[in-house]
């Protein structure tokens, strides 16, 4: 499932060097303790900001709602 060229040796994530895993939780009212609006993820490898990959929609739990 999702994009299988996007995360290994070699690939946009190379595994073989160091990732840093970057998770934004992004509320409604841009506090703390707002009302969960979004999730986003990224990486940085080599100094380069990485996008998520689109196949990677992981966000589907029915706990959250609606987001996006």
């Amino acid at each position: 499932m999702g994009n299988k060229e996007y995360y290994g040796t070699d690939m946009t994530v190379d595994t073989s060097k160091p990732i840093t895993v970057v998770t934004q939780f992004i509320t409604a009212d841009g506090t703390d303790t707002g009302t969960l609006k979004s999730i986003h993820r990224f990486y940085v490898q080599d100094g380069k900001v990485i996008p998520n990959s689109a196949g990677m929609l992981w966000l589907s739990n029915p706990f959250f709602g609606n987001i996006d």
